[in-house]
């Protein structure tokens, strides 16, 4: 593979096994603050009208961010495990 000995080759393998083992640990994380969620159960609320627009705002800042961060970890995952696949063949 490209000219790779074999010692190289196991520490990519030990990398991409790490970077795999991170990534997922992120995504559980990242589900398990309800992304998944209404708003309204997020916020706890029966009804949102009772809260005001700036808090609403900063709830719906977060979870975007969340959001992108875990489709963020899905993508990486995709990649490292395009690699590692390169790496069997």
């Amino acid at each position: 593979m490209n000219g790779l000995n074999s010692r190289q080759l196991e520490h990519l393998t030990s990398e991409l096994e790490d970077a795999k083992t991170r990534l997922t640990d992120e995504i559980s994380r990242l589900e398990e603050t309800g992304i998944g969620d209404t708003m309204s159960d997020s916020l706890g609320e029966l009804s949102m009208y009772d809260n005001h627009p700036a808090d609403i705002g900063d709830e719906l800042f977060e979870r975007s961010k969340d959001v992108a961060l875990r489709d963020n970890a899905h993508i990486l995952l995709e990649q490292v495990e395009a690699a590692q696949a390169r790496i069997a063949d």
